[in-house]
């Protein structure tokens, strides 16, 4: 494909923040607390700023990240944690399908229904 598992891992970040702010919008009197977990440790330290981003075509992907994360409203809290490739076997596998999914497809995107605890399907 024409980008990289970089680029992806932040595509997948940017999604998670924008259903964080889509479930806002349904729960916002009781807040929202969101985990994000990525075996990506350079993402996951770049998007924290504990690292530089040196690679010039993943600073625009940083740079979104921040900014969606700076736009959420109050009361959505969202955390970002590194988990080591091999406790990731799951996601891993869930990542394999979507690629497979997005591959089938003709017309350039799939639909994607991920469970969040407590809060039931949400289509994305």
């Amino acid at each position: 494909g024409m980008g990289t598992n970089n680029m992806a891992e932040y595509s997948a970040h940017h999604m998670a923040l924008r259903i964080a702010r889509r479930l806002w919008e349904t729960y916002k009197d009781q807040g929202v607390q969101v985990r994000l977990y990525s075996d990506s440790q350079l993402i996951v330290n770049q998007v924290k700023g504990d690292w530089q981003v040196k690679e010039d075509r993943l600073r625009s992907f940083c740079h979104t990240s921040g900014l969606l994360k700076q736009y959420l409203p109050q009361g959505v809290h969202v955390s970002l944690e590194w988990v080591r490739r091999e406790k990731n076997k799951e996601a891993d596998a869930q990542s394999k399908k979507g690629k497979k999914l997005a591959t089938d497809q003709k017309e350039g995107y799939y639909e994607q229904t991920v469970y969040l605890e407590g809060m039931g399907n949400i289509l994305v």
